[in-house]
Order: C-alpha cells, then sequence, then structure tokens
C-alpha cells in the first residue's frame, strides 16, 4: 500500500517533476553503485590476502618440524664458527663432525623451497589466484575512472590505463615501456627477475597497489561519493574567493598569508601574559620549579541516602520522559517548519496532502539511515 501510494504521487507530478526525479534518482543511484563497486574490490582483495596468509600460515605449521630441524642445524654450525679456539684450517672438517654433509645437503635443498619457492612470500600464493582475480578485474578498470589526487607522483593510474588497453586488444603480453614505479620495493624482486617482468605478477602488483592507494586517498574515482576526489568536499575556488574577505573579516583572521606568522605569536605572547597574569589565583595550574602542576577535581562519591535519592530521581525521570517514534519527531517539525516545502511544486506548496508529505519524509528516513529506498518502499 505505502509502495502504491509513493507511485500515484510520482504520477502525480507534471512531466518535467517526473523526469527531474527520475534523473536525481538515477545519477544517486549510479553514484552509490560506484561505491559499491570500489567496496566489493576491497572486500575481494582482502579475501584473496587473507586466504593466501592462512594457506601460508597452515603449511608453517605442517613444516615445523623441519624449521626446528634446520634452525637446530644453524645454530650448531654458528658454535662451530665462532669457536675461536678452532684453527680455520680446520673449521670445515670440525663442521662435517657436527652435521654430516649428507644431512646438511637435504636440508640446504628442504629450505631452498622456504626461500624462493611459492611459500617464500605470501605474494607468491596471491599470484596462484591470478584467474580467480580476472573474473572481475577487467570488468573493474573498464567501468570506473582513476585519477590521481593533486601533487601525487606515481605511475599507477598509468599502469591502469595500459593493463585496460591490453585487455581490450586481448594481449598477454606487456610492452617494452611498462610502467613499474607504481610497484614497492619488496613486491619489485618478485614482479621483475632477470629484466624479465612477468606479466600475471605484474597485474596482481597492480591491483593491490590500486587498492592500498584509493584507501590512501591518493587515488580517486570519477563520480564517486566516497572515494571522489578531496577538493569536490569543499566549495569551489571560484565561491572562495567572493566569500573569503567577508570571510576573514568576519572571523577577525588575517586574509594574507603572509601576515598570518605574526597573527599567531601576538596571540600566543597575549595567551601567555593573560596566563602569567592570572597565575598568582588560578586553582587549576601552577608551575612549581619548571614543572606544570594540574589540579585535580575530586569525585563526589555519594553516601547512602544520596544513592537513593538518585535512584528515585533516575526513575521520575525515566517515568516522565516523552517518548516518540523518529517518524511523528519528523512530521512534528514539518508541521512547524515546513521543510519538506523544498521538495514539491509549486501547486502541492499551497495545497499540502498528507500522503505527500509522508513520501518525502519516507524518503529522508531512507537516505538518512542507510535502509535505501528499496529496502524502505517495502517496509
Amino acid at each position: 500500500m505505502r509502495a502504491a501510494s509513493r507511485t500515484a504521487g510520482y504520477v502525480n507530478f507534471k512531466s518535467e517533476q517526473r523526469y527531474a526525479v527520475l534523473v536525481c534518482f538515477l545519477w544517486q543511484t549510479y553514484r552509490d553503485t560506484i561505491d559499491h563497486m570500489i567496496d566489493m574490490y576491497h572486500k575481494l582483495m582482502i579475501g584473496v590476502y587473507k586466504r593466501a596468509q592462512t594457506e601460508l600460515d597452515e603449511q608453517t605449521r605442517q613444516q615445523r618440524r623441519m624449521i626446528q630441524t634446520s634452525l637446530g642445524a644453524f645454530h650448531t654450525l654458528g658454535e662451530v664458527i665462532l669457536d675461536e679456539n678452532i684453527p680455520d684450517s680446520e673449521l670445515r672438517a670440525a663442521l662435517f663432525e657436527k652435521i654430516s654433509q649428507e644431512q646438511l645437503t637435504t636440508q640446504m635443498n628442504t629450505v631452498e623451497t622456504w626461500l624462493t619457492g611459492k611459500y617464500s612470500h605470501v605474494f607468491y600464493l596471491v599470484m596462484q589466484r591470478f584467474s580467480y582475480l580476472r573474473q572481475f578485474a577487467p570488468i573493474l578498470l573498464e567501468h570506473l575512472a582513476f585519477q590521481l589526487e593533486e601533487g601525487t607522483q606515481s605511475t599507477v593510474v598509468t599502469a591502469v590505463h595500459l593493463l585496460r588497453e591490453l585487455n581490450q586488444a586481448n594481449k598477454r603480453n606487456l610492452p617494452a615501456n611498462t610502467p613499474l614505479d607504481f610497484i614497492p620495493k619488496t613486491l619489485r624482486p618478485l614482479v621483475e627477475k632477470n629484466g624479465q617482468v612477468d606479466k600475471r605478477a605484474w597485474e596482481c602488483a597492480l591491483l593491490t597497489t590500486l587498492r592500498d592507494e584509493i584507501r590512501a586517498g591518493n587515488v580517486f574515482i570519477q563520480q564517486s561519493k566516497r572515494f571522489g576526489r578531496f577538493d569536490d568536499f569543499f566549495i569551489s575556488k571560484r565561491r572562495w574567493q567572493a566569500q573569503s574577505a567577508h570571510f576573514f573579516q568576519r572571523a577577525g583572521l588575517p586574509e594574507n598569508p603572509a601576515d598570518v606568522p605574526s597573527y599567531l605569536t601576538d596571540r600566543l605572547n597575549q595567551a601567555y601574559d593573560q596566563f602569567l597574569k592570572r597565575l598568582p589565583e588560578n586553582a587549576y595550574a601552577q608551575v612549581d620549579e619548571g614543572d606544570w602542576q594540574l589540579s585535580t577535581d575530586p569525585a563526589d562519591k555519594l553516601d547512602t541516602i544520596g544513592k537513593q535519592r538518585r535512584d528515585v530521581l533516575e526513575a521520575w525521570l525515566s517515568k516522565h520522559l516523552r517518548k516518540i517514534r523518529l517518524p511523528e519527531l519528523l512530521i512534528e517539525l514539518d508541521n512547524e517548519l515546513r521543510f519538506t516545502h523544498p521538495f514539491m511544486g509549486t501547486v502541492q506548496q499551497a495545497d499540502r496532502e498528507a500522503g505527500q508529505v509522508c513520501a518525502i519524509l519516507a524518503t529522508l528516513l531512507a537516505h538518512g539511515c542507510n535502509l535505501g529506498p528499496y529496502t524502505m518502499a517495502h517496509n
């Protein structure tokens, strides 16, 4: 019934009003969808790394005995090497007396897989999930416009454009001028070996770095609400230039940036002078032998009678405190302030109907409480 009443109210709008409402709704839904895509991207990458780390931890637990044996061998070798009583010429023989050559060779081969194999770094296990990342990465990069924040020095957006072009052309090889500066130093040796760049590793590093740069605010997404350009949250430079003189005059602040140091210095000196002038009568802060002495207010402790009186007061307040639901509160406010007027047409403002007001308030509740219009329409 509620959804039907809202639909009827929408139909009663003039055609230009319906188009305006529909465009606004679609635009907001589009921007919300972009934010949901970024959230999904973050959660997918977090899940990939979490599963990779879990696999690495599990493998470490399974190889605990081997690791302990290798550490024991390392400790034994270290004791022999650091023993100054053993001459250098006899050091090799002394080492093989403690650990046989065959045993040492076996342990080195086993440890080699942990130093250079897939369990040497969690990023190798992320690369094994490359096919999973490819299920969503091309579509994500195709439909989102990434840009660098002003002043950010990075080639991550250039790399995104390159990968988008490779996906569109269905190419699998990276060009010679592939950007690598955006890759963290810890991942660079894993991506480029002997001058050759592994495309799978490069793409995984790009998706990882892009996620981190978005979270750090160095990369923004056009048309996004939450991940948009930082300066878009403020008024435009044109409006600020028109209002800045009045603002500084009203706030009593210097308009010229060159006057700020002297202004702050004067304010600080005045604060110190005022504090020192009132220091003898200051019961909360004192300077004693170069140290600050701050007083504390003792906590008031109620006796039995005081606690009983407090409980009686709390019970009385709870009994007489007015309880009101949020929709009812909004209706009362609208009756006094008429804040739903701007959401209505001229004719509707002159002849307000309860159904129209309720529809507007329901829409405000849907967005204000983060329920969304779809969920609100079914409640």
